[in-house]
């Protein structure tokens, strides 16, 4: 939406500069038709943005526009328009906590995107400062704290649009679904290192300059960065499945002579496509959700969350995606870079019968940052078995070792996290890293100025190789480096895990579907379920899907999602339900 939006909105700006210009009212009505289309063409009803998040920065000047019509008497007022309220909502959710890194909150890296911050959150409070004082200032908060950016411009100064003199007001943010995008799970004091954040994509709008990244996150927890959306924008184009914390299949390395152009055996020859020479080697290949013009829609790939709760103990993401085409792609071996011709189209595999890939994201949380906060990852593909599948985690971290079915990542913030692998038993492991030093320029001096050197951002590479016809079940357990590692082993029979950290134990169980369990005191009919067991007098039950459970005999029961504390004998039932979705 970029080319269009900069042309008819530079228009209005040139318009409003030459005011007393006879055609200004022929120019500004022509543009207006311009800006309702867009209106209600470029956003969801939920509020989301058909760009990806960095290139809704190159659509600043329709705001700009919008603001000029409406100060003219020639267009509506958008900031009245339920659709830009709720974007407003949702580009609150795009900025991360503060990045110790940086200083500021930063805007998450999703498809073809680099680390940055942005201005959009001053415009937009300019645009509310009147028709929603509150709103407004919430909004000239982040920009505040994502370093007041003025750094988009789109040829206009965003200082000339952005009234600083709005006052701020402090942030209220929460966690929230957008059906369009994915959803976002919020926790703790905004503003401060306890605050706790994910993102993660599974929505049908967002398509322009997105990422192969169905279900993907990123992670905030314990006051740093986690793991990102690895953001090299196209230095490399990074933006495939193998670069994501996502799903791909049939990965094979590259690097071998390759038969050279032309040849049988070379893949752009035997797969019709333009040649690329990666000196003289094969790419790395692998197949990811794949479409055809023929059957369906790109945005039909992207999958939905289809189910979200929250309690104070845990919160539950469900992503699905009906899959009926894959796609091979080819990589650089040296650092994931698509390798596509111009023009290129790789030839779609319809399926002979589409499958559903459902990820059940579950964030085990604390109701503090050094608590044992965690997440356990379910992906289920309903038995099909054609190909093998890859389980992908990168991680913002200095490397990556393995040890058995764990993989330790060396945080780059103080901050290490483990990685288990509860299902598939004997997975095998591998790993990898990248660095990019791509970055926007208000990252690149903040990062100089607290660090003493360039910005890079190194990412460690864990991928757990599956078996065909079965899923994964993973955790990913933060620490701090001089901690010692939870024990994390499977529960259940691989249906479930038991960790064990900081004195407590708990049991977790994970499925897309109830199942019956009876192991160590937990009696339950559920498809998901938290026992945290504290000592011998407390616990906390939680059942983000609603079910049955029963424990030190007391039973917890519910249709919807349902959390208590037992203390002794007693149970008492606490706050929980499904996250707000339009």
């Amino acid at each position: 939406m970029n080319m269009p939006v900069g042309r008819w909105g530079g228009l209005v700006v040139m318009a409003s500069a030459l005011g007393d210009h006879p055609m200004v009212g022929s120019w500004l009505r022509d543009a207006g038709r311009y800006f309702n289309m867009l209106l209600e063409t470029e956003y969801s009803p939920d509020g989301v943005a058909v760009s990806c998040p960095h290139y809704i920065g190159a659509s600043s000047t329709s705001f700009y526009a919008w603001i000029i019509l409406a100060n003219s008497g020639q267009g509506i007022d958008v900031s009245k328009s339920p659709v830009i309220r709720n974007f407003a909502r949702f580009y609150q959710q795009l900025m991360t906590p503060i990045d110790p890194r940086f200083g500021i909150r930063t805007l998450i890296s999703e498809g073809d995107s680099r680390p940055g911050s942005s201005p959009f959150p001053g415009i937009l409070g300019t645009l509310f400062r009147t028709s929603d004082p509150e709103l407004a200032g919430r909004l000239m908060q982040l920009w505040k704290d994502g370093g007041s950016d003025l750094s988009a411009g789109m040829g206009v100064p965003d200082l000339l649009i952005i009234d600083p003199d709005v006052p701020a007001r402090p942030l209220v943010l929460g966690s929230e679904v957008f059906p369009g995008f994915g959803a976002f799970l919020r926790n703790r004091a905004v503003g401060t290192p306890e605050e706790s954040y994910l993102a993660f994509v599974g929505g049908n709008f967002m398509i322009d300059h997105a990422n192969t990244d169905q279900f993907a996150f990123h992670w905030h927890e314990k006051g740093v960065p986690l793991a990102v959306f690895n953001g090299s924008m196209y230095n490399p184009m990074t933006c495939t499945a193998l670069s994501h914390n996502t799903i791909a299949w049939d990965v094979r390395p590259g690097g071998a002579k390759d038969p050279g152009q032309g040849q049988p055996g070379n893949w752009y020859h035997d797969n019709g496509q333009p040649h690329v020479d990666l000196g003289g080697l094969t790419p790395t290949l692998h197949y990811e959700i794949g479409w055809d013009k023929e059957h369906g829609k790109i945005t039909d790939t992207r999958g939905l969350v289809t189910r979200a709760t929250e309690s104070a103990g845990a919160a539950l993401l469900e992503g699905t995606v009906e899959i009926a085409a894959l796609v091979e792609m080819p990589t650089r071996p040296s650092d994931y870079a698509i390798m596509i011709g111009n023009q290129a189209w790789p030839p779609v595999k319809r399926l002979a019968k589409p499958f559903t890939w459902k990820r059940l994201l579950l964030n085990v949380k604390d109701e503090e940052a050094a608590g044992l906060n965690y997440l356990a990852i379910r992906d289920d593909f309903g038995g099909w078995a054609e190909r093998t599948r890859h389980f992908n985690y990168w991680a913002l971290a200095d490397g990556v070792e393995f040890d058995g079915p764990q993989a330790r990542f060396k945080g780059s913030l103080g901050i290490d996290t483990d990685m288990h692998v509860a299902w598939p038993p004997q997975a095998t492991l591998h790993k990898d890293s990248f660095t990019t030093k791509e970055c926007e320029s208000i990252v690149g001096a903040r990062s100089q100025s607290i660090s003493g050197k360039p910005f890079s951002e190194t990412y460690a590479l864990a991928r757990m190789e599956g078996r065909k016809g079965e899923g994964f079940l993973v955790t990913l357990v933060p620490r701090k480096a001089d901690e010692p590692p939870a024990q994390v082993e499977p529960w259940a029979g691989g249906k479930g895990v038991k960790v064990t950290a900081q004195g407590q134990t708990h049991y977790i169980l994970l499925g897309p579907e109830p199942q019956l369990i009876e192991a160590d005191g937990i009696k339950t009919e559920a498809a998901a379920v938290v026992v945290k067991v504290i000592d011998a007098t407390r616990a906390v039950l939680s059942l983000p899907l609603g079910g049955r459970l029963t424990f030190r005999g007391q039973t917890l029961e519910s249709k919807e999602p349902a959390e208590a504390n037992l203390t002794g004998g007693t149970l008492t039932p606490v706050k929980a339900g499904h996250i707000h979705r339009d």
